[in-house]
């Protein structure tokens, strides 16, 4: 709302028409989408709103079929009728959310909703040779994004020569970006946190001097941490035949956040404070009026002052660093717009013991899929050897590139993530990175 009002030409009321006619009349379910409504946890199936929202009649909604949401879209109807959202905060709506925090055991109050303000904050930056990424500050992953691509600036990325070196730089970057991001960042407005050094000049100096090590000796940088891999998360970005962008991530946390629905709102909680640490010493512990780290990595880039890209990723923890293998793809090595889409990608979060790659490979047995994506899960051991564990496939992201390319020739265009209704898969899932680039 806020960016609407200060940056949109649309009523407010005008732009909810869309989501209220999808909430009142219904969206047609997918295949991908039945299958996670068949499989709500009992949690979910016990919870009295989740139960009559997911699996209204007792029964999960079949693809094909209508599933419709008439509550929310009496919520968004009196959010269209006020012009704001002041009443999902501070007026009878949120008082009707406070209540059902309250009657499942949770910890938000109607005080905590009012107090609630959207912001409007300067990004964080990098240039690379002529282009300027920009993505939100602290507490989101965009500083893990531009800190990686740092490292690999001062490490001179250009001269690396090679897939292996490559690869093992891309990897190194990434796992020391994430060593700072797990153990030094939380909400800096509630602490000291070193933000503008480690997107300082030196410190990815002093960072590629470890990944140049790493690259001499074949031996892994030991931060001692362990993976954590998460999923979830939607992203979408936009652009207007004016050139004007935006890129818009939201998540809901994993599997349907709290699994608590308030059923007379057609509102399903989140879980955000599952991203806060446990460690009370921690930056990232949990504290009244706190922002928990979260993953989330719009981005957009600009060039000659212009917008020339906007990109967002989902995935949990795989958001980071999907969005920075695409950036250094198109933005840095400025690959065609369909090739650093579908290159493959790698994930790590700092763990010797778990990096995630990917490998595109021909594909006859899947209808229309053409080629698919194995997900190695390597174990780099102290001695710097790699052992593959497994892998796992995904069709059609081929085709998802074209997909996102023949969109874009419209003069106004949207495109909301593909990926959430392909096949779900291990590992990678939904790492693909929705990206709008406008091309005149």
């Amino acid at each position: 709302h806020l960016a609407l009002k200060e940056f949109g030409t649309m009523r407010f009321s005008d732009a909810l028409k869309p989501a209220i006619g999808l909430t009142a009349e219904g969206v047609t379910v997918t295949p991908a989408l039945a299958g996670i409504l068949g499989k709500l946890s009992a949690g979910m199936r016990a919870d009295p709103g989740s139960a009559a929202l997911y699996r209204p009649g007792g029964a999960a909604p079949k693809a094909g079929e209508k599933w419709r949401n008439p509550a929310l879209a009496d919520v968004l109807r009196a959010l269209a009728r006020a012009e704001s959202v002041e009443p999902l905060y501070r007026g009878d709506l949120a008082l009707r959310l406070a209540e059902g925090f309250a009657r499942n055991g949770g910890l938000v109050t109607a005080r905590d909703l009012a107090a609630y303000r959207a912001r409007l904050v300067e990004p964080l930056r990098l240039e690379w040779d002529g282009r300027v990424i920009h993505t939100p500050p602290l507490t989101s992953g965009g500083i893990t994004v531009l800190q990686a691509l740092g490292s690999l600036r001062a490490l001179g990325w250009e001269k690396i020569e090679g897939d292996g070196p490559r690869a093992l730089a891309r990897v190194e970057a990434l796992r020391l970006a994430w060593r700072d991001r797990l153990t030094l960042l939380g909400d800096p407005d509630f602490g000291p946190v070193p933000q503008a050094r480690l997107l300082s000049a030196e410190y990815a100096r002093e960072s590629a001097e470890r990944v140049r090590a790493a690259l001499k000796t074949g031996r892994a940088i030991d931060h001692g941490l362990k993976a954590n891999l998460q999923g979830g998360t939607l992203s979408f970005s936009a652009c207007d035949r004016h050139g004007n962008m935006a890129a818009l991530t939201l998540t809901h946390g994993d599997s349907f956040g709290a699994q608590v629905t308030v059923g007379e709102l057609g509102l399903t909680l989140g879980h955000g404070m599952s991203r806060f640490e446990t460690d009370p010493a921690h930056p990232n512990a949990p504290g009244p009026g706190k922002r928990p780290l979260h993953n989330m990595a719009p981005v957009i880039v600009t060039a000659a002052g212009k917008a020339i890209t906007a990109v967002g990723g989902r995935g949990g923890r795989r958001i980071p660093n999907a969005v920075f293998d695409f950036l250094l793809a198109q933005v840095v090595e400025r690959r065609p717009f369909a090739e650093a889409l579908a290159a493959p990608r790698l994930h790590t979060e700092g763990a010797l013991v778990v990096v995630l790659c990917e490998q595109i490979v021909p594909r006859d047995d899947a209808p229309g899929a053409t080629e698919a994506r194995v997900v190695h899960y390597i174990d780099r051991q102290l001695d710097g050897r790699l052992a593959r564990h497994r892998n796992t496939y995904r069709r059609g992201l081929a085709a998802l590139a074209q997909t996102c390319l023949e969109l874009e020739k419209d003069g106004s265009r949207l495109i909301i993530d593909p990926g959430f209704y392909t096949e779900p898969m291990d590992g990678l899932a939904g790492v693909v990175a929705i990206v709008i680039t406008h091309m005149h």
